[in-house]
């Protein structure tokens, strides 16, 4: 195999502070735990303990995906994704809205966690724009570009359901059972977000 083009490299700074976010946010949720333990026990479904989640979820495995793959882009799949102003972009928009969405959980101010929302997802989605435009046009096998793509537009969804989830809780629209809506939610962000994008670039 060739060597990468030294034009080809991953950008320096932008991965380290996507990995930057990503160390940061997962002690500061052990830390949580370890403050106010009792503030975290019992049913899982309630705002401290939805808090941490988040802080896990978003703050430490979606950050450290999104930093991999400007990093595996280049060197593993030779998919070059320079890092320009769109993506500084989208990486102060993640940092904002997790940043706003852990506060606001914290607090359960629901309107506000919801909107922090929407701004992590415009964050997500920008990476998106950056990264399938790059993976349709590399000579990928298709089992890996169509992880990738479906990734994204599962994340999308995730995030969708859990803008809707929050403002639901602020309006009260949404028809059924709330942890039935709760679940797809969780289940479209670890299934179809991080578990498809380590099995499409783990190919």
């Amino acid at each position: 195999m060739s060597a990468t083009p030294h034009t080809h490299l991953p950008p320096r700074l932008l991965p380290v502070l996507y990995f930057g976010l990503a160390h940061l946010a997962f002690p500061l949720a052990c830390l949580a735990v370890a403050v106010d333990p009792r503030g975290v026990s019992g049913f899982f479904y309630h705002a401290r303990m939805l808090a941490i989640v988040h802080l896990v979820t978003l703050g430490w495995i979606t950050t450290a995906i999104l930093g991999s793959l400007y990093v595996v882009g280049p060197v593993a799949m030779r998919v070059w994704i320079p890092a320009t102003s769109l993506d500084y972009t989208a990486f102060a928009l993640v940092l904002i809205g997790i940043v706003g969405m852990v506060a606001h959980f914290w607090l359960q101010e629901y309107g506000g966690m919801a909107w922090s929302a929407i701004t992590v997802g415009v964050g997500i989605t920008l990476v998106g724009v950056r990264v399938v435009p790059s993976v349709l046009r590399a000579s990928l096998p298709r089992a890996i570009s169509a992880h990738i793509i479906l990734a994204f537009l599962n994340i999308l969804a995730a995030a969708t359901v859990g803008v809707l989830i929050g403002f639901d809780k602020v309006y009260h629209f949404l028809p059924g059972f709330v942890l039935a809506t709760v679940f797809a939610h969780a289940h479209l962000a670890a299934l179809g977000w991080a578990t498809m994008m380590v099995v499409g670039v783990g190919y």
